[in-house]
């Protein structure tokens, strides 16, 4: 019998903007994520550099079209705010490093003069200074110490502490363990587990020329820094300082140790407080940069700004807040990674309430 005609093959389905706008966008998105492997990701191999670059050269398409859209939303919308947010998410969207750095870059040259500013309204200006009956080191200890610096793992240990420089977190850190709870553009909320806390019992000691190197909490986080108590316990933690509006002085500072970590030895017990704190529901906002008192402040008021207009999450002590820094001094300014956060309830019944309104 003569064979049947093969069954039509169903027509195709249109494809809706939406999709075609997503996948656009999708392209674009990986031309960028290939120029952050290139230029700006630290730790990108040779290897993934050279694959990075590969994929740009044959992307050129990709890289005009956000040229073109960052163009059209200047022409539309002008320089303004929002012609100009436009035109940078089309070439650098929020995510990518190179985003991150330009964000960076343009917090500091704000935050420059601030520091020029509460240098001369603090004089706080870290100089070494030594304490009374202090023993100088030797010329032998000099020379057994570069000569240390100066051997292989010497020489390792420094290029390390200089590539992490570079990052936004240095290799090695440690984060208090927590969930996030919601999340938002400009702010999310953490649901901490408890964590330890090392704390100065007593105020810095101020001289004219700033503040005392030879104080209890900078001999901690030198004897941190040098990692006496072990590998687990070394400044690879978030420094914790806490604020009121009131005033420009800070009511604590903390650092935040390993969950394993219960006593600090080499520093007075009546100097150093080591303590464990309960887990708490943090609303937090980061910030790049240098953590200015006006640039604390300022991203402080955007927080409170931001919880307020559904009410789900509210401050429990008005007026006080944290500041977390993630990264040791020698730290590139735009990659220093900065939060503040205030501490929060959470009102379910109100959530559920105007989830069911929207």
């Amino acid at each position: 019998p003569p064979r049947r005609p093969p069954p039509a093959p169903p027509p195709a389905t249109p494809r809706r903007a939406t999709d075609v706008a997503t996948a656009e966008a999708e392209a674009r998105r990986r031309w960028q994520s290939n120029l952050d492997k290139v230029f700006f990701d630290i730790d990108a191999s040779l290897g993934e550099r050279l694959a990075g670059l590969r994929q740009l050269l044959l992307s050129p398409g990709d890289v005009v079209g956000s040229l073109r859209d960052a163009l059209l939303a200047i022409v539309a919308q002008g320089f303004a705010d929002e012609g100009a947010t436009r035109a940078l998410d089309s070439v650098f969207p929020q995510g990518t490093l190179a985003r991150s750095d330009l964000e960076g870059l343009l917090a500091v040259t704000r935050q420059v003069p601030e520091v020029m500013g509460d240098v001369f309204t603090t004089g706080a200006v870290m100089l070494p200074r030594v304490r009374a009956g202090e023993v100088t080191p030797s010329l032998d200890q000099v020379r057994e110490a570069l000569r240390d610096l100066l051997s292989p793992a010497g020489l390792s240990g420094v290029a390390d502490t200089a590539v992490d420089g570079l990052r936004s977190l240095p290799r090695g850190f440690q984060e208090p363990t927590y969930e996030v709870f919601h999340s938002r553009s400009d702010f999310e909320v953490r649901k901490y587990d408890d964590f330890t806390l090392a704390t100065r019992k007593r105020a810095l000691p101020r001289t004219r020329h700033g503040l005392s190197a030879a104080d209890p909490f900078s001999a901690l986080a030198i004897h941190l820094l040098s990692g006496a108590d072990g590998p687990n316990m070394n400044m690879t933690m978030p420094m914790h300082i806490r604020y009121n509006v009131s005033s420009s002085e800070p009511m604590s500072v903390s650092f935040l140790l390993p969950p394993e970590a219960t006593a600090v030895t080499g520093v007075a017990e009546d100097e150093i407080d080591v303590s464990e704190a309960p887990g708490k529901l943090l609303a937090v906002r980061s910030f790049h940069g240098i953590a200015t008192m006006a640039e604390v402040q300022r991203q402080y008021e955007k927080l409170v700004e931001a919880l307020s207009p559904d009410e789900i999450f509210q401050p429990l002590w008005l007026g006080q807040f944290s500041v977390l820094q993630y990264n040791p001094p020698y730290t590139i300014p735009w990659r220093r990674r900065n939060e503040v956060a205030v501490e929060v309830s959470y009102d379910a019944q109100r959530a559920d309430r105007l989830a069911a309104e929207r």
